[in-house]
C-alpha cells in the first residue's frame, strides 16, 4: 500500500513471535526524521501484543513531532488502548474482531494534530477522506455517501453490550479465554508462537509430523474452522481467535475437537486432561 501511494517507508521487523527492538526504534528515530510511525497493536500473524505505551514514550522523548499511528484491528475492544494518555494520533480498526460486529466497517480515531496534518496535504482518496465525513458526523442531516446503516445499528448494539458488561470486565473476559485456550493447547504439547501474547488470539506451532491442510481439513469436518499461519510460519501452525462475542462453551467445543483431530492423526492425546486444563 505504501508503494502504491508513493510513500517512502523504512521497516523495523521482528522475528516471528518477538516484539520489535525498542532500542533499535530509538536509534532509528535519532538518525532520521519521520512524518509518522506506524505500529500494529496485535500482530494477526503471530499473536504478539505490542508495547504501545513504551513506543509512545520513546516517540515523545526522541521525536515528539512524529505522528503515531496504531493498527488496532486485532486489539481494539479486547485490549486496553489509551488514545489520549499514550498520545496516539490515529487508531484504525475494523468492526469484525473484538468489537463483535459483522465485517464491513472501518473505524478510525484522529487526534487534533492528525486532522491538521490531513488539512496540510493533498488527499489520496475520495470516499475514505476523513474530511468528507466530519461534516456528516457533526450533523446527521448532511449527506456525503450512503453508509452501511445496518452495520451501524449492529455496532451500536455490540458497544451497548460491551459497556453493559463493563469495559474492564470485557478485557478480563478476553484474558480468561486466552488463558484457558493456552492451558489446553499446552496440555497437547503445542508451542505458543508469541513471547508477549495478546489476549485476543493465539498462534500455535504443530507437533512434528502434522500436515497443516490435513489437520485443518479434518477439523473442519468436525465443525470447527481455524486459520492457517502466515508468512514465514505458513503451514507450520494454526491461529485461533478468542475475542469478541465468542463464548467459553464455544471454545470448549473447539478445544475438544482439536484434541480429537490430533488423536486421529496419530498424536498421543489425553482428551480428558485437555478439557480439564481448559476448565481449570
Amino acid at each position: 500500500p505504501a508503494k502504491h501511494l508513493e510513500i517512502e517507508v523504512d521497516k523495523i521487523k521482528a522475528n516471528p513471535g518477538e516484539h520489535v527492538d525498542l532500542e533499535l526504534l530509538r536509534k532509528t528515530l535519532k538518525e532520521k526524521h519521520y512524518t509518522a510511525v506506524t505500529l500494529t497493536h496485535v500482530d494477526t500473524s503471530t499473536g504478539v501484543l505490542a508495547d504501545v505505551e513504551t513506543v509512545s514514550k520513546i516517540l515523545q522523548e526522541v521525536s515528539p513531532e512524529t505522528l503515531f499511528i496504531v493498527d488496532g484491528v486485532c486489539a481494539t475492544g479486547g485490549v486496553k488502548e489509551e488514545f489520549d494518555n499514550w498520545k496516539i494520533d490515529v487508531i484504525l480498526t475494523g468492526s469484525q474482531k473484538a468489537l463483535a460486529t459483522p465485517p464491513g466497517l472501518t473505524l478510525l480515531t484522529f487526534s487534533k494534530r492528525a486532522i491538521e496534518k490531513r488539512n496540510s496535504i493533498k488527499p489520496r482518496t475520495y470516499y475514505g477522506d476523513i474530511l468528507k465525513w466530519i461534516p456528516v458526523m457533526e450533523d446527521g442531516t448532511k449527506y456525503f455517501a450512503t453508509p452501511s446503516v445496518n452495520l451501524f445499528f449492529a455496532l451500536h448494539q455490540s458497544l451497548k453490550d460491551i459497556f453493559d458488561m463493563g469495559l474492564e470486565n470485557y478485557f478480563k473476559k478476553h484474558e480468561d479465554l486466552a488463558r484457558r485456550v493456552r492451558n489446553a493447547m499446552n496440555e497437547l504439547g503445542l508451542k505458543l508462537v508469541a513471547k508477549r501474547p495478546a489476549p485476543t488470539l493465539s498462534v500455535f506451532l504443530y507437533p512434528e509430523g502434522i500436515d497443516d491442510k490435513t489437520f485443518r481439513g479434518r477439523l473442519k469436518d468436525h465443525g470447527v474452522v481455524i486459520a492457517n499461519t502466515l508468512a514465514e510460519l505458513y503451514g507450520k501452525g494454526f491461529r485461533i481467535g478468542h475475542m469478541g462475542s465468542i463464548t467459553k462453551d464455544e471454545l470448549l467445543v473447539a478445544v475438544s475437537k482439536i484434541a480429537e483431530t490430533f488423536e486421529e492423526l496419530g498424536v498421543k492425546v489425553s482428551k480428558g486432561n485437555v478439557i480439564n486444563a481448559f476448565l481449570s
